[in-house]
């Protein structure tokens, strides 16, 4: 059981199924999010290449424009998360009621926390769309140049070290991942306050 500091209310901990049911419906609405930004980003993306291959002003407007087409991939996702967190509940948990608090102060993470966690989110998310992608292609017997061989391999290390962190709630007597843990915040629900004002029906009770 969780006891905020100033010992205002106590919680207990989610389930490992709610805390997956939140992350699915997350990740769902990121999706869509995510095709969406991916068609704009497109266009950019295109136009960079073009630009870059012609070698336009030595390549630098084009590069500019790839760089420019990953971040309108990443902002929706980025953003949605860092939101929502910031307050203490994404769309996800709200629909399963769960907050997510600061283990020391009991109070919502904060954008301190929420942004930098949800951009790592984010890049363990997109580690593992590229495996995906890349394991897709070696099917299809495609080949590889070097820049794409080091993606894969690094994508590789983030996903791995990215599942391990989240499979960390398995095992921790909170169900707390290492991403949890490093920003020191908890997972909680079923709020119990011991200050609440006493209801008319308590009055002289005592």
């Amino acid at each position: 059981m969780y006891i905020a500091p100033d010992e205002t209310f106590s919680a207990t901990y989610p389930s490992i199924l709610r805390r997956f049911g939140a992350g699915a419906i997350d990740w769902v609405l990121c999706s869509v999010a995510y095709v969406i930004a991916s068609i704009v980003a497109g266009l950019f993306q295109a136009l960079g290449m073009t630009s870059r291959e012609e070698g336009d002003l030595g390549g630098i407007p084009g590069t500019t424009l790839i760089v420019v087409s990953q971040l309108i991939v990443a902002a929706p996702i980025v953003a949605y998360f860092a939101y929502y967190w910031m307050e203490g509940s994404t769309l996800g948990m709200r629909a399963v009621d769960i907050e997510l608090v600061r283990e020391v102060t009991a109070r919502p993470p904060g954008w301190k926390r929420a942004v930098p966690r949800a951009i790592l989110a984010f890049l363990v998310a997109l580690a593992l769309v590229n495996v995906y992608f890349a394991s897709s292609a070696r099917r299809n017997g495609e080949a590889f140049t070097s820049y794409e061989r080091a993606l894969v391999v690094v994508s590789i290390a983030v996903a791995a070290v990215g599942l391990a962190a989240k499979a960390w709630i398995l095992v921790d007597p909170y169900r707390r991942s290492v991403f949890d843990r490093l920003f020191g915040l908890v997972y909680v629900e079923e709020f119990v306050f011991t200050n609440a004002p006493r209801s008319p029906w308590t009055e002289g009770t005592r």
